[in-house]
């Protein structure tokens, strides 16, 4: 029998009385993390006497909100508030170092109004986690950093925006070292590449060729004290490069001039979490408001930049050059074609050659090899093998199908309709033996190579690096890439294919497994992706497809999906939205969730935004489910 649990007297915690106001500018004007969305105004906090010394813009500090202790930034010190109502006090100063510039403040201010979010979520992008002992360390320089933070900007420099193409046969971050050193005398300079990997080859670089520059990185993936003993040094205004990811757009640094956004198309500068900002808006946005240069670098402009290198409003800059390249047609769906045969073993005489294939795995889809039937498990999901020898498993369920027989005329007999990788090494092992041949992909990425290997098979974005480049370059299954079913997978092939091409050496050539006549083919040969972004942004145009609309996607629960999407047309009827706004959906995905998505006019964006916040105001306040809202992302799926 279980016993009563003793009773407890409730206690009440009341707070200590804070003392009297500062006597001067004794309001402070605050963010508040109060973690609602339809709290994202701004709020007045008195300043104790006590604590006046410490609070200024940029601070973090504990107040008393709804009953609880939460985090607020600082925005500014008034001598009075337009709140009309008692204030309470700023309870107690988390951090006396200001870890946000007027500008950053004033920056996240722009783009939580343009993407319909709370502050707060940004500053969680912008901001790392505090760590006391790393911000103790340097608690003595915070006044000079502050007095350094009120410089002036110079408004009357106006900013440049300039897309570079990376040339062929030449390591891409090497030329980025090269626009870095040669912008460094305006001012700093902040780097932002796509992922670790870039950020680790780039930092060696900058490391090897430069003594004379302080260079600092700031990602996610260094160690918590580390990252924010980095930030904080930034905050002081010490390094003359800041290299990073995708957060480290907001980094507060001194004086910065520049910001080179490298392989700006990749899908890793857009925010995964809420509010789905990218680092393109957010550096445009530093550019008008800091009068920041702007250096896009990739190998094909992203439809989005290539809009505005159309208007003129980006200047492109690009190589003057010419490459072999030789394209071979598939005929029924084989991986090396006939032709191709002959020039490969010529390279392979004359170096290493580096096979490009679309897919990691081993058999991403199976099929019937009598009929062509698609192979699928009991419960509906399609079956695919993960490697050779192994049994056939649904890519839904997990289970195991080492019975399977086609459903529709018995046979046994097995075709892999969409080869991975490590098919593709079995396939080119066979067709050019007694030749080293190893792989990069997934989880195995080799960062280089030496010349004992002869034949290198990889997935994009982990072709390693060899000295002097690869004697030939083979881009198998090229309609495989272009075949995606989002809008990006032409912008995304081709930056593939170019990326893959430029690893090739100075007498090297590129073979690729695609009908001469694509435009893709022309566009190697010249060195000109423009041919393919223009054709993409004519047809897009013609269909007022993103980028010359603004796109908004939702994700809501299957069961209000139809109820919201005809609540959104209404929204359009009543002059809530903008006039010409369409909504698509909404679209089933997975068992219990829509998607809808609406399309609206460049010149609307600021108006749906305003509309976004709004709805999710009310929405918290009628405590139903959050919805989850994308403006401009990525991809449609």
């Amino acid at each position: 029998m279980s016993q009563a649990r003793p009773l407890r007297l409730r206690r009440e915690v009341i707070p200590v009385p804070a003392g009297p106001v500062a006597s001067h500018n004794h309001i402070a004007r605050v963010w508040v993390d109060s973690g609602v969305a339809h709290l994202d105004g701004y709020f007045d906090y008195e300043i104790p006497q006590a604590l006046s010394e410490q609070v200024r813009a940029g601070v973090r500090v504990g107040v008393s909100f709804a009953g609880r202790e939460v985090e607020a930034l600082v925005l500014a010190r008034l001598n009075s508030s337009d709140s009309g109502a008692h204030l309470k006090s700023i309870t107690r100063v988390l951090s006396p170092i200001p870890l946000a510039s007027p500008a950053t403040l004033s920056l996240i201010e722009n783009i939580a109004r343009e993407w319909a979010c709370h502050p707060f979520e940004l500053i969680r992008s912008a901001i790392p986690p505090r760590v006391v002992l790393s911000e103790k360390a340097i608690t003595a320089h915070a006044q000079s950093w502050w007095e350094l933070r009120n410089s002036k900007i110079d408004f009357a420099h106006k900013p440049s925006k300039t897309y570079f193409s990376h040339s062929p046969s030449v390591l891409a971050l090497d030329e980025v070292l090269s626009l870095a050193l040669d912008n460094i005398a305006r001012g700093k300079v902040l780097i932002l590449v796509p992922d670790e990997n870039n950020l680790d080859v780039l930092q060696n670089i900058l490391r090897e060729s430069t003594n004379t520059v302080e260079v600092l990185r700031l990602d996610s993936t260094l160690a918590r004290s580390t990252r924010y003993s980095h930030f904080l040094r930034i905050c002081l205004g010490s390094p003359d490069i800041v290299i990073g990811t995708r957060s480290a757009v907001f980094a507060p640094i001194q004086d910065l001039a520049t910001i080179i956004i490298v392989h700006e198309s990749s899908e890793q500068f857009y925010e995964p979490r809420s509010p789905g900002w990218n680092v393109r808006a957010v550096a445009d946005e530093r550019s008008k408001s800091e009068g920041i240069n702007i250096i896009y670098t990739g190998y094909s402009p992203s439809i989005e930049v290539g809009m505005q290198i159309e208007a003129k409003e980006i200047k492109y800059l690009s190589a003057s050059t010419r490459v072999p390249v030789n394209a071979f047609a598939q005929t029924s769906g084989e991986l090396l074609p006939d032709r191709i045969f002959s020039p490969i073993r010529s390279a392979l005489r004359d170096g290493t050659v580096l096979f490009l294939v679309p897919r990691k795995g081993y058999g991403n889809a199976l099929l019937c090899a009598k009929c062509r039937n698609i192979a699928y498990c009991s419960c509906g999901g399609r079956l695919a093998v993960a490697g050779s020898g192994m049994d056939p498993q649904c890519v839904v369920c997990l289970r195991f199908n080492g019975d399977w027989k086609c459903s529709w005329c018995q046979s046994t007999e097995r075709y892999y309709a969409a080869r991975g990788i490590d098919r593709a090494v079995e396939e080119i092992g066979r067709a050019f033996p007694n030749n080293a041949i190893v792989s990069s992909s997934g989880d195995h990425i080799l960062r280089g190579v030496g010349h004992e290997t002869k034949i290198v098979v990889s997935t994009p974005g982990s072709i390693p690096h060899i000295q002097g480049g690869y004697s030939a370059v083979v881009i198998l299954e090229g309609l495989r890439f272009l075949a995606g079913t989002d809008f990006k997978s032409t912008q995304r092939a081709t930056e593939f294919f170019f990326d893959a091409a430029s690893h090739k050496s100075i007498h090297g050539a590129v073979l690729i497994v695609l009908d001469n006549a694509h435009p893709v083919v022309a566009a190697l040969a010249r060195w000109n992706p423009t041919i393919v972004v223009k054709n993409e942004l004519r047809d897009r145009k013609e269909l007022s497809l993103p980028p010359y609309v603004t796109t908004t996607s939702f994700e809501i629960d299957a069961s209000e999906a139809a109820r919201f999407a005809s609540g959104l047309r209404e929204s359009v009827t009543s002059h809530r939205l903008p006039p010409l706004t369409k909504i698509y959906g909404p679209t089933p995905i997975g068992s219990s969730r829509s998607r809808i998505h609406m399309t609206t006019p460049l010149d609307g964006r600021l108006e749906v935004a305003q509309f976004l916040r709004e709805l999710n105001r009310r929405r918290a306040i009628a405590k139903k489910i959050a919805l989850v809202i994308r403006i401009d992302p990525y991809s449609l799926i």
